[in-house]
């Protein structure tokens, strides 16, 4: 008698869900925030890992390497369960690792000649590997049009401040920042 072998069956997608806290995210021009990012439905036990990205990982023609930031990237341990939270930096303007021509912006934001700017960007929760499509949940956030922040107090009676060597100076439009060298 010949046996037949049975084909597993299909593993289906992971079905979870990631919450983003708070959103929209008061991000000043230029900056990062750290935002509270929750997740659900992901493999036990196995490495989560957790990307900033431009576009929705269902869109067609979604590409990891291309829409995702590199350098937003977080890789918390996974729980037995396969749900938790995590601090992930979210920015505002183009993305930092500067390989990707996009960036995520408040409206109203001038976004640079040559980056294509979002105003709804994505932050994508996967496991195991990061070109784990088929785990992959997301949640959209947006950024809250937040004007520069000001300086601390006891910084000085001027109106710019000294970073890494070079003078920055106040400029007259709120989403850009000048520098004096």
């Amino acid at each position: 008698m010949a046996a037949w072998a049975v084909p597993p069956a299909p593993v289906a997608a992971a079905g979870g869900s990631v919450t983003v806290s708070p959103d929209p995210v008061p991000v000043p021009p230029g900056s990062q925030v750290p935002v509270t990012v929750s997740w659900t439905g992901q493999a036990p036990r196995t490495l989560i890992l957790i990307r900033i990205c431009v576009t929705s990982s269902r869109a067609p023609g979604f590409d990891e390497a291309l829409d995702c930031s590199l350098l937003s990237e977080v890789t918390p341990n996974g729980t037995p369960d396969g749900s938790g939270s995590a601090q992930v930096q979210v920015f505002r303007g183009p993305e930092p690792g500067g390989d990707n021509a996009w960036g995520c912006f408040a409206p109203g934001d001038s976004v640079p000649a040559g980056v294509i700017g979002s105003t709804t960007c994505y932050v994508r929760v996967t496991n195991n590997v990061v070109s784990n499509n088929d785990d992959a949940a997301e949640a959209a956030f947006t950024l809250a049009p937040v004007a520069n922040l000001p300086p601390p107090a006891g910084a000085g009676g001027g109106a710019g401040a000294v970073v890494s060597g070079a003078a920055v100076g106040a400029a007259s439009d709120p989403t850009r920042i000048s520098f004096a060298g």
